[in-house]
């Protein structure tokens, strides 16, 4: 893959979760509880290293197929002529919600497999897991014995 590739994989990937708009404190994720991630903290192009270096040559071709087409769609949208990566945040998320729910199979398909890759790449971020519960011990979880025991 060659580096501007990797940009727009990275650009296409983080669209799928925009990190917060401001820093740790006022609107960011952490202090209204939201998953937003924070500008630099999620290794997306990591994750999508690894899910095309150890897929087959088909599921590689496909995952870079699908950040081309992401990156060219603009046009086709309705959404000027422009490149993805030149798109706000707003418009980015328009197109992906478009591509998302194309009449094309092919292109509903990959556009999945990168908001999946997206995920994998939230998911495998400790520090978001970690404002998300995910990995609370089971005692610590909530239930619903306990909670009704609250209203007691």
């Amino acid at each position: 893959m060659r580096a501007f590739e990797r940009r727009w994989a990275e650009i296409v990937l983080a669209a799928f979760a925009p990190p917060a708009a401001t820093a740790l404190g006022e609107g960011s994720g952490e202090a209204n509880g939201a998953l937003q991630p924070r500008p630099g903290e999620v290794r997306y192009l990591e994750s999508y290293e690894t899910m095309r270096s150890h897929g087959t040559r088909l599921s590689a071709f496909g995952l870079r197929l699908a950040v081309w087409i992401v990156v060219w769609s603009p046009p086709f949208l309705g959404l000027g002529l422009c490149l993805f990566p030149t798109l706000t945040p707003e418009r980015r998320a328009l197109a992906l919600e478009r591509l998302l729910h194309s009449k094309r199979f092919l292109v509903r398909e990959l556009t999945l497999l990168l908001k999946i890759v997206a995920a994998m790449a939230l998911f495998g971020t400790p520090s978001i897991r970690a404002r998300s519960g995910y990995d609370r011990a089971p005692a610590l979880a909530p239930t619903l014995e306990r909670a009704q025991e609250g209203r007691g």
